[in-house]
């Protein structure tokens, strides 16, 4: 279809169309969407205060005055530019096979010019190409106009009472595991097509990785039952694979190639003579960085798994590091923040010692499939097939709750590159976050 007719809001999602408490609020943008000057209305506010019952109530409202009619864009399904243009073209008939990413925009930017529409853009904040897409909206003819919804980043992290004190993740997987709607089914399917690829990523053959998976539900779920914490679940599980895979020499492998992985990624952004590995780990990147850069390089961390001859400086986590002010040039931290129970005060420390830059690979939360399997895995790998002390608190953020929190501390964010799952036996969803100092 290439206009919508009068029965086109109802393609649009359901909602109250009682509306009163926010007259205001309605009048307001309906008053935008009325002048020529303006093109974007955004909607903002924190969590679940009716941004997009807002746009909607607006959307029905004014779909009379748009004869290209109004096209419903939910950012969760359609989080790139090229996902949203082709929801456009497929809206207004206008997808062809064909047609280049390019040749999509011009050939909508021509249709919206001769149909004006209204665009809802609703959760715009999971957005992962923001300045191309908003760069899209402000090109568009102004006879068409944009309604965006975006929620405002809140931080609010995790502290928990001790490292041993699991309970945000058993509140996260146990309802996964009981299966007992259709999201959580959805969540486990995910979680269990993403094991089965990292054992086969690990040389698993197909029966042993199967039978994996079965013992780890079944635990899981049993302890679900039985009312277990689960702390002691992960302790069964624990026992049950390293008694089957705990060869120190394999392990050892496995770290030596992610260090090699992980220094390809940080290599080009390293600045400076002295590095500081923050959250060192085994140690092993730092080793890389020293033996390949030819570098000064020091180990911090909380407690000591260095595989390394490198001196480590271990420190209490509510303490300050012992280095003193503006040490090191560059400060890397690799996926160390959402395993602090308190990441406000490691990047704090992580600003007074660093002169430069920060180099920082984390975990997100843009949607909620990847918080709910980058948790699981989290808790999995570090604590069942790692070590029963490691701190798994959860607090990932989404990607702009990461850059808000490093402006906060005064940082430039210079560039951001979504990883995805970059590594082949840790299905985790990461991001690199390359900050300098404001005044560097």
């Amino acid at each position: 279809m290439t206009k919508k007719s009068k029965g086109e809001a109802d393609s649009l999602p359901s909602g109250s169309l009682e509306f009163k408490e926010r007259k205001l609020d309605v009048k307001k943008i309906e008053r935008a969407l009325a002048d020529p000057d303006v093109n974007i209305i955004t909607i903002s506010g924190v969590n679940e205060i009716g941004k997009t019952s807002l746009a909607l109530f607006v959307a029905k409202r004014q779909r009379r005055n748009f004869p290209g009619g109004v096209i419903w864009i939910n950012c969760r399904e359609n989080n790139s530019l090229l996902k949203i243009l082709t929801t456009i073209a497929k809206t207004t008939n206008l997808d062809q096979p064909s047609f280049s990413s390019k040749k999509l925009r011009d050939a909508i930017v021509s249709y919206l010019r001769s149909n004006p529409t209204l665009l809802i853009l609703d959760d715009y904040e999971v957005v992962i190409e923001d300045d191309r897409v908003f760069s899209f909206v402000g090109r568009l003819p102004k006879s068409t106009k944009a309604v965006i919804t975006i929620q405002e980043e809140t931080i609010k992290f995790h502290k928990p009472a001790n490292q041993n004190d699991i309970s945000v993740v058993e509140s996260l997987i146990y309802p996964i595991f009981s299966k007992k709607n259709k999201k959580d089914k959805h969540y486990w399917n995910e979680i269990r097509s993403l094991f089965l690829s990292a054992m086969k990523n690990a040389n698993l053959n197909f029966f042993k990785r199967h039978i994996f998976w079965f013992y780890v539900n079944r635990t899981i779920t049993k302890g679900l039952k039985r009312g277990m914490p689960l702390i002691e679940v992960e302790e069964i599980l624990r026992k049950f694979i390293r008694k089957r895979v705990d060869d120190e020499k394999y392990r050892k492998s496995l770290a030596f190639k992610r260090a090699k992985r992980s220094f390809e990624l940080v290599k080009d952004y390293i600045v400076g003579e002295k590095i500081l590995d923050l959250g060192a780990g085994d140690g092993l990147l730092a080793l890389e960085i020293k033996e390949q850069l030819k570098k000064e390089v020091l180990l911090v961390d909380i407690v000591d798994y260095n595989y390394t001859d490198l001196p480590l400086i271990l420190y209490d986590p509510e303490e300050k590091i012992p280095l003193a002010d503006e040490e090191v040039d560059t400060t890397i931290l690799y996926t160390v923040l959402h395993h602090a129970s308190d990441p406000e005060h490691l990047l704090k420390e992580a600003t007074r010692i660093t002169k430069e830059r920060l180099v920082i690979i984390e975990g997100y939360a843009e949607e909620e499939d990847i918080r709910m399997t980058n948790s699981f895995f989290d808790w999995f790998y570090n604590r069942v097939i790692g070590d029963e002390d490691i701190n798994v608190p959860l607090n990932f953020l989404r990607v702009k709750g990461w850059e808000k929190l490093l402006k906060s501390h005064g940082f430039d964010i210079i560039e951001t590159i979504y990883l995805g799952i970059n590594e082949p036996v840790v299905p985790e969803h990461q991001i690199l976050i390359i900050a300098d100092h404001t005044n560097s």
